[in-house]
């Protein structure tokens, strides 16, 4: 499952990659016109580090779809 965030200059969807936002790295619009920058404050990095954590532990819990392999 893919997750986007709405760009807050041009409403774009931007790809949300949750372990490279925890590390701190920017996320850029995909928008060539737009080009602006989300990001997560440096204070709230271990809070989402530790959100990411727990979200993978309970997905580890999900039973697994039928027919997949």
């Amino acid at each position: 499952m893919s997750q986007y965030l709405p760009c807050p200059v041009c409403q774009s969807q931007i790809p949300i990659d949750l372990h490279l936002l925890a590390k701190g790295a920017s996320l850029v619009c995909p928008n060539s016109a737009c080009g602006a920058m989300v990001g997560v404050a440096s204070n709230s990095l271990a809070t989402l580090s530790t959100a990411v954590t727990r979200y993978q532990n309970l997905e580890a819990l999900r039973p697994a779809t039928k027919g997949a392999t």
